[in-house]
């Protein structure tokens, strides 16, 4: 780019006061300095933007059923992992990771009554939702740049999701909900929960 002060010798002329030469901008210098800023701009603006985006992960559930279809998720979807194989569970989060994943949830989407029921493990509930925060965590530590991953705790429906129909009443859930937020923040180090919702 041409810059004002350094410019060809016919672009400069005789101070008609003081004798001594000066140099000015032509036209397309000009145009060349306007483009040089709008960049500049455009990249400042680009970089705001970035300060408040925050790219989270996929849905663990569907990566799990793509990349280990053999198996049986017997409906309780990503709880079955944990339970049997949590090595996958990690494996995903890196997964996400590596595609740009910023944020990582905990895999305990299914750890609730309703779904460990299916298999008569609601028993087992607080310690899946443990081996979810570990594998989480094993994930962000074995990233390089690791200071730059959270891990977010997952806060689940409590029942069946999009069917709200079937929600307990306060009486039952709300007890519940404090002791899964409980168990989510005390074995995650997690420092924040993500609300998963039903709508």
């Amino acid at each position: 780019m041409s810059k004002c002060g350094d410019i060809p010798s016919e672009n400069v002329d005789a101070d008609k006061t003081t004798g001594k030469k000066r140099k000015f901008c032509t036209d397309e210098d000009m145009s060349d300095h306007e483009d040089e800023v709008e960049k500049v701009e455009s990249s400042r603006k680009k970089a705001k933007i970035e300060s408040f985006v925050t790219v989270l992960d996929g849905g663990m559930g569907r990566e799990l059923d793509v990349n280990y279809p053999d198996l049986d998720f017997k409906d309780i979807w990503s709880a079955a992992h944990l339970l049997n194989q949590p090595g996958s569970v990690y494996h995903a989060h890196l997964s996400f990771i590596s595609a740009g994943a910023e944020v990582i949830t905990t895999s305990n989407y299914a750890c609730v009554p309703a779904f460990l029921a299916k298999m008569d493990i609601t028993d087992k509930m607080y310690d899946l939702i443990k081996v979810s925060g570990e594998q989480a965590q094993k994930a962000k530590i074995s990233f390089e740049n690791s200071s730059s991953i959270r891990v977010a705790g997952s806060i689940p429906p409590y029942g069946f999701s999009y069917m709200g129909m079937k929600i307990p009443d306060n009486s039952e859930i709300i007890s519940s909900y404090a002791k899964i937020a409980i168990h989510t923040l005390t074995n995650f180090y997690a420092r924040l929960c993500l609300a998963l919702t039903r709508l």
